[in-house]
């Protein structure tokens, strides 16, 4: 990502997107490009799209609803993958709301942690930049905001609004 001004993401010799590698990084147009760029990957889950009164969730098989910030086009039901970045996980070690999830592994890189986390049955990596972190084995409960989430259609592409799209 830092040696060049444009990128062109390619899945056997097949153009997925081209732009910037910000462009790749926080708009993917499909899961292919959502899990090549960035380390570590994306978190993906995936789940059902519900659309109630002015709820617009997406609904884990276990039957968490994860908030959505905004309407999709795609129908009552369908399964969808959602996406989101570990720095963009929000912790929480009190009982506050949000996800129940297992700290598993705690991972110090210098500059700030990646925490691997077993929530509803799937691992998934948070990265923080505090210092003080839970311990493997401890209970905490993880948010995702609603406009840093990415989602996906069954076949992989970007269905949360915007014109990314892989090129023709």
């Amino acid at each position: 990502m830092t040696l060049a001004d444009r990128i062109v993401a390619m899945n056997g010799g097949i153009v997925q997107q081209v732009g910037s590698p910000l462009d790749l990084y926080d708009r993917p147009a499909n899961l292919f490009v959502a899990g090549f760029i960035g380390s570590p990957a994306m978190n993906v889950f995936e789940a059902h799209y519900r659309q109630s009164g002015g709820a617009v969730e997406a609904v884990l098989a276990d039957g968490t609803a994860i908030p959505l910030s905004q309407a999709c086009r795609v129908a009552e039901g369908a399964p969808i993958t959602v996406g989101v970045r570990p720095e963009h996980i929000l912790l929480d070690q009190s009982d506050g709301g949000g996800i129940p999830a297992t700290v598993e592994l705690v991972e110090p890189t210098g500059f700030g942690t990646i925490l691997h986390l077993r929530l509803e049955g799937t691992q998934i990596k948070a990265f923080s930049l505090e210092r003080k972190m839970p311990a493997s084995g401890e209970h905490v409960h993880v948010r995702f905001n609603p406009e840093r989430l990415h989602l996906f259609d069954e076949k992989g592409d970007r269905i949360d609004g915007g014109t990314a799209r892989p090129a023709a």
